[in-house]
């Protein structure tokens, strides 16, 4: 296995682990510097904006200078950042240095996922990015679920220390092993680089189609995760600890998911994976409206996430072969369409549960998700056919 690859692997799972590390501790954060716990849950808030505002600044740069350059100047951001998060002796400290997080980690898993595009031929392109992206949604896993551990033992602040030694060892090892060569480039890079970047991008229809249904179909999935404990609640079938358990089973969807690809892709093209995820994710969102036990919901949550990620991973692939030369903006742009969807669907969702009810809300999203798998999946096709 090439060595670069193992190391982005390594980088993608102990970044999203230390970002991650300070979600479940909420309550420890709010009693010891005396904020209210409401408060405290805008740190993630911090963190995501400032990621996805910052990708698309982020993407020009490393498709100028570098992206294994980016990466290990955001790694040692990070670890330096999250060290600060563990010193800060306010609320008000902790909160820009989330945001710092968050910047930090913008110029990371991006550009990991466009260097494995540069790296794979794209017979293997799909598989390679589909084993990263289940790697780091490891480290998001673990990184929450050992941090609720280690609190009782370390404190928050001890938490957020050993994340910062682990994105140390990573920048470490980035420094020591990250290739440095420097793309070639016509011009020097200007504030208008950025803006010829994306303007060559998105005169390609893929591109809009990329964004606007990665946006819609993340929305759907993660805007959903900070309502599932109101969910139970409104079923009557638990809280926050079962909420937990139904959330690590979409993370275990995904890693099944990863498992699988390579007997999944000599199976499905990808507009058909987009159509199979659309098909189960649209199935199980119905089945989770239904509130069963808490634990059948779990597992068909299992389901969800391998539903969402065969059309992620297609997704995925056609921005890595959208452009070789501007890829770092190609992915940088989906990882803002990413979040920005993951941010506006929970006013939505706020929304319709108030109006429309849980049941009808979740219906709702399901049958959308479904449209725009099979309206994607036959966009895409077409497109491919007129070479767009």
């Amino acid at each position: 296995m090439n060595p670069v690859y193992v190391l982005l692997l390594c980088i993608g799972f102990s970044s999203s682990l230390a970002m991650r590390c300070l979600d479940p501790l909420t309550i420890a954060v709010a009693v010891d510097l005396r904020v209210a716990p409401e408060m405290v849950a805008l740190l993630g808030t911090a963190l995501s904006i400032t990621y996805a505002l910052t990708n698309p600044l982020l993407g020009p740069v490393g498709d100028h200078f570098g992206k294994g350059r980016l990466i290990t100047i955001c790694l040692w951001l990070i670890t330096i950042s999250v060290f600060a998060s563990a010193l800060a002796p306010t609320f008000a400290i902790l909160v820009v240095m989330r945001a710092v997080t968050g910047i930090a980690a913008g110029g990371i898993v991006p550009m990991g996922q466009a260097m494995i595009g540069d790296m794979f031929r794209a017979s293997e392109r799909q598989i390679a990015i589909a084993r990263s992206t289940m790697v780091i949604f490891l480290g998001q896993l673990l990184g929450a679920s050992i941090a609720g551990i280690a609190e009782a033992y370390v404190g928050w602040r001890g938490v957020l220390m050993g994340g910062s030694a682990i994105t140390a060892c990573a920048a470490l090892a980035a420094t020591w092993k990250m290739p440095k060569s420097r793309p070639p480039v016509k011009a020097p890079f200007r504030p208008g680089t950025i803006l010829s970047s994306y303007l060559v991008i998105f005169r390609m229809p893929r591109a809009w189609l990329c964004y606007v249904s990665g946006c819609i179909q993340s929305g759907i999935m993660f805007g959903l995760m900070p309502f599932v404990a109101l969910i139970l609640r409104e079923f009557g079938l638990g809280g926050a600890r079962e909420a937990g358990f139904i959330i690590a089973g979409f993370s275990a969807g995904s890693m099944l998911f990863a498992l699988s690809i390579p007997i999944t892709l000599r199976l499905l093209s990808r507009p058909n994976l987009l159509i199979a995820g659309a098909l189960i994710s649209a199935a199980t969102l119905y089945g989770f409206s239904a509130g069963h036990t808490w634990y059948w919901m779990a597992a068909i949550f299992v389901l969800t996430g391998f539903g969402y990620f065969l059309q992620h991973n297609a997704i995925q692939g056609e921005v890595a072969d959208l452009t070789d030369e501007l890829r770092a903006s190609a992915y940088a742009m989906h990882a803002f369409a990413f979040f920005l969807g993951s941010a506006v669907a929970p006013v939505i969702y706020s929304f319709t549960f108030t109006w429309y009810g849980v049941r009808p809300s979740l219906i709702g999203a399901a049958i959308v998700f479904l449209l725009v798998g099979i309206v994607s999946s036959a966009l895409f096709r077409l497109l491919h056919r007129k070479g767009l």
